[in-house]
Parts: C-alpha cells; sequence; structure tokens
C-alpha cells in the first residue's frame, strides 16, 4: 500500500474505509462474505450507472444482486405466473414465449417431477434452483432459438446460470421422454387400435385397419469440424438426398395427434429402410398383433419402406393401374398428418429446428429433439391445446396423468 492506494484495489478505485476488514486483510471467512463484501464496495457504482442510463423500475431492476439466490422468480408460482401488475404477460404471451398455458404450468411440471429443488451439478457449480423455475428457464430455450445472453435479461440471471440449468433440465427429461418414445407402447395404445381405425376411415382411408402413419424425420446441424471435410465423420452424418449434414429419427404418428415412437437419432446417411430394419418396429408390430388382436392392422408409410406383413407402403407408380393410382392418391391425403406433427413440433419449439444454432459436439442435439417430442405430446394431452392431427381425425388424446404414469 503506497501513495494512498488501497492493497485490494491496486488502481485505487474504491476507498479503503468501503472496503470490509476481512477483504482488506485478504481474508474472507465464507462465499457468502465474499459476495457480500463484493456487493457493498460494487453496488454503488452499479447504481450510479443504472440512474445516469435512464429511469428503470425498482420492482424490476436489471441485476437484482450478486449470486443465483438474490435472483426473483419472475414467471412461476412467487410471481402468480407473470400476473403482477409489475410483471404481467397476458394468456397469449405467456404461452407464446412458454408454449405451456400458466394454468397448466404447475401440473406438467408436477407430473414430469420437477415440483420440488432441482439441483444443478454442473463444473464446479453445486446449488438448488426451484423446478417450476427450471422448467420455464428449459421451455423458453426451446420455444425460439434465441441466444443465451438474451435469455439473461429475460430470466434475470447470467449465461452461465442459465446455460447450467438447461442443461439439468435436460438430463432429468430426456430419460423420461426416452421410455415413452424410444419404442412403441402395445400395451397401453392396444385398446385404442379399433377407435384409431375406424376414425381413419371416417376421413376416407382406404386401407382397412389403418392405426396411424410411419415416416423418418430428419434433423439437420452445422457441418461436423472433426476428421477434416472429407474424413468418416462427416461422412456418416451427410445425407445426400437432403444435402445436409444431420441425424434421422423414425416417428410413428396416431389419429390422436401423439408421436408414439420416435425412435433414434440415427446416423443421417441411413435411409428409410435401413431404419426400419435397425429399428425392429415392424417386427414388433407384427409379434404383438399376432399374439394379441383378434384382426389385423396395418401402420402405412411412403416409398422410402419396404412392404412388409404389416407396413403397407403405396403402389409402385411405374406400370400402375387407374384404381392403383386412385388408391394412391387417397393414402397419401391420410399420410400427410404424419408431416403436420413433425411441422409442429418444429414450429412450437424452433430451436430444435434451427440447424445454425446446433453442434453436434458442443449440444445434446438428438437429446432436444425427443425431449422437444415429449413436451408436444404433453400439450397434445392437455385440454384445450390438441393438435392440428387430432383436430382433422376427431380424436381426443389420452390424460396427461395417464400418458406420463
Amino acid at each position: 500500500e503506497g501513495g494512498g492506494r488501497t492493497r485490494f484495489c491496486p488502481r485505487g478505485c474504491f476507498p479503503r474505509k468501503m472496503v470490509p476488514s476481512y477483504l482488506r486483510e485478504g481474508v474472507a471467512a465464507s462465499f457468502g462474505q465474499l459476495r457480500r463484501g463484493v456487493k457493498a464496495v460494487v453496488g454503488p457504482w452499479l447504481l450510479e450507472e443504472d440512474r445516469l442510463a435512464g429511469p428503470v423500475k425498482s420492482s424490476t431492476p436489471l441485476w437484482t444482486g450478486i449470486g443465483r439466490s438474490a435472483t426473483p422468480r419472475l414467471f412461476g408460482r412467487a410471481s402468480n405466473y407473470a400476473r403482477t401488475a409489475d410483471n404481467f404477460l397476458s394468456p397469449g404471451d405467456y404461452k407464446r414465449y412458454f408454449r405451456f398455458a400458466r394454468e397448466d404450468v404447475a401440473k406438467v411440471v408436477d407430473l414430469l417431477r420437477l415440483s420440488g429443488k432441482l439441483h444443478i451439478r454442473e463444473g464446479h457449480s453445486n446449488y438448488r434452483i426451484d423446478g417450476e423455475e427450471a422448467f420455464l428457464i428449459f421451455c423458453r430455450r426451446l420455444a425460439t432459438p434465441s441466444r443465451l445472453v438474451d435469455l439473461q435479461f429475460f430470466f434475470q440471471r447470467g449465461v452461465g446460470s442459465i446455460s447450467e440449468i438447461i442443461a439439468a433440465v435436460m438430463k432429468h427429461l430426456e430419460p423420461i421422454a426416452r421410455s415413452k418414445l424410444d419404442q412403441f407402447d402395445f400395451a397401453f395404445w392396444s385398446p385404442l387400435f379399433k377407435t384409431f381405425a375406424a376414425k381413419l376411415q371416417l376421413k376416407g382411408c382406404v386401407l382397412r385397419n389403418c392405426l396411424g402413419f410411419v415416416d423418418g424425420v430428419f434433423r439437420s446441424f452445422c457441418r461436423p469440424g472433426r476428421e477434416g471435410q472429407r474424413g468418416a465423420f462427416q461422412r456418416a452424418f451427410y445425407s445426400g438426398y437432403k444435402k445436409a449434414h444431420g441425424i434421422e429419427f423414425q416417428g410413428v404418428v396416431l389419429p390422436n395427434g401423439i408421436v408414439a415412437e420416435m425412435n433414434g437419432p440415427w446416423a443421417g446417411s441411413r435411409n428409410d429402410k435401413q431404419i426400419m430394419e435397425a429399428s425392429g418396429f415392424a417386427t414388433r408390430l407384427f409379434d404383438w398383433v399376432t399374439e394379441n388382436e383378434e384382426e389385423l392392422f396395418f401402420i402405412y408409410g411412403d416409398r422410402g419402406y419396404q412392404l412388409d406383413d404389416l407396413i403397407v407402403v403405396p403402389f409402385c407408380k411405374v406400370g400402375a393401374a387407374d384404381h392403383e393410382v386412385r388408391w394412391n392418391r387417397e393414402m397419401s391425403k391420410q399420410r400427410v398428418a404424419v408431416e403436420w406433427a413433425f411441422g409442429e413440433i418444429a414450429e412450437t419449439f424452433a430451436f430444435c429446428a434451427f440447424p445454425q444454432d446446433l453442434k453436434l459436439d458442443k449440444q445434446p442435439v438428438a437429446s432436444y429433439w425427443l425431449v422437444a417430442t415429449l413436451l408436444y405430446n404433453c400439450r397434445s394431452c392437455l385440454v384445450g391445446t390438441g393438435n392440428q392431427v387430432n383436430q382433422h381425425f376427431d380424436v381426443g388424446p389420452p390424460d396427461l396423468e395417464a400418458y406420463l404414469a
């Protein structure tokens, strides 16, 4: 210390009397003391900058303190789901930001087992956060292809904290998504097989006893940089048909708008026929129907699949008779429902469909899509939400409690 300058601040920014004794002596009894000390020193300068920048409402400051515990919960129970005067969101805005209506958030969080405290253990961080707040941060992240710095001002949290919370929620929801979507749950859906077939027939489906539709969905991402431009890693994920790098999923959509299976991920270079054989869906469908059902039920797919016992595909265009052409045309009108479902997932959770922001080595690209599909199914099960598919076929979705049981 010399020339009137303190040892704590070599540049002499802060008067010595403002620095707490335990910081002036270079000893901090705990991180809490260190945080309070830094806040006491830096706080007046932050407040002065805010005053010079313009009027800011005291009830919604940009930063409410140093550390995570001082951050308010802006959109959950503490604010009556953004109904307070200082932090009000209309029902439409709330659903646009979080993709769930404010009256459904508590129910969804409880059924996804996030209603308690979520333990964040990422890197050197070790703290707890309200599970509902963490779920809303995660939904806001998936809703739009926004940057973490944009969410920083939205939730009044640091970029690092938001990233840790998103990773923790993903780690919690991914096993649930895989248990519901990795394989078709025949025991759960079989009581509705006849209802599905009847509703499809009422809409003009010419395939008798059709249960739903199968198709592949390609999720592109940034070109991987591993092993150079022509390395084996890039060739495995490059689709010559899509002219992009990505991963492939196989989805089965039912007339009630639920994606009953989202099998994957598979390398983007694989086609639908190869994925069908590797996933074993045709075999599992045949074994269940022949052992447990009184009559046969079928799944319809496009020309990318091969005709199987219970997998039906269109007639070949070459040399097709007139009645075969009409049959293909009528079934194509029904099969478009699977495209509606995949498109609605990508539209609702747009972050998963923004390839410029998805990097294979840095992000769980496949997990984002699986969890987004799970949340899409949860939205479809809620009263008053539904989706384009179940509204078209007039088939009600299951209760959310039954689906997530």
